[in-house]
């Protein structure tokens, strides 16, 4: 096919961009706050899965201790063989239930970064920055992320496709006019989706 659209500087684009999340991105510190909450909950998860590892190993010791003390009792006589039996294939059976969770578990631990929790003053911080628009720049990354379609109109527009909530798109219509140092952009038919505004 044949394509009979102009180019499109970059700063268009951007200045675009900039506009449409000034206007539909409201509560960004709301936003910044629950990132910053789900990440420390992540980390919680870190840290009762090490709980969870030493209350294993403690109950791995017990049962273990239990085995010794039994084979004890067999080999004094103070047990009879069915009995002795019956008993040690019920300690086996729990030895090797909590060995198999303590591998799973040092397995999860293992993959995650040994570190004394996430510096939240520093993702906050990195947060903001990445969303503060008041210097007249966007970070791409943003765009990336929550911008999965831009198409160009003949008539110089543009529609913009925005997932916010990770659930739906929503569409903007968008047209700079003038030029770089004296341009302005009109926002036009934007369609509210349920939980599009952020």
């Amino acid at each position: 096919g044949y394509c009979n659209l102009k180019m499109v500087a970059d700063w268009k684009l951007e200045f675009m961009a900039l506009e449409i999340f000034r206007t539909v991105w409201k509560e960004k510190r709301d936003a910044i706050y629950e990132a910053c909450d789900i990440i420390k909950a992540c980390y919680r998860n870190v840290e009762q899965a090490e709980v969870k590892a030493e209350a294993l190993d403690q109950k791995l010791l017990k049962v273990q201790s239990k085995i010794r003390n039994l084979r004890d009792m067999r080999m004094e006589g103070d047990i009879d063989p069915d009995d002795f039996h019956d008993r040690m294939k019920k300690l086996i059976d729990e030895e090797n239930g909590l060995r198999l969770e303590i591998n799973n578990l040092t397995q999860f631990l293992a993959k995650k970064e040994p570190e004394a929790g996430p510096d939240m003053d520093a993702i906050k911080a990195s947060l903001e920055r990445i969303t503060d628009f008041s210097e007249g720049d966007i970070d791409r990354e943003l765009i990336d992320v929550f911008v999965p379609r831009i198409i160009a109109r003949e008539d110089g527009s543009f529609i913009w496709y925005l997932n916010l909530s990770g659930k739906s798109l929503a569409e903007i219509s968008a047209i700079v006019e003038g030029r770089k140092n004296k341009a302005t952009v009109s926002l036009t038919d934007i369609m509210e989706q349920e939980n599009f505004f952020v």
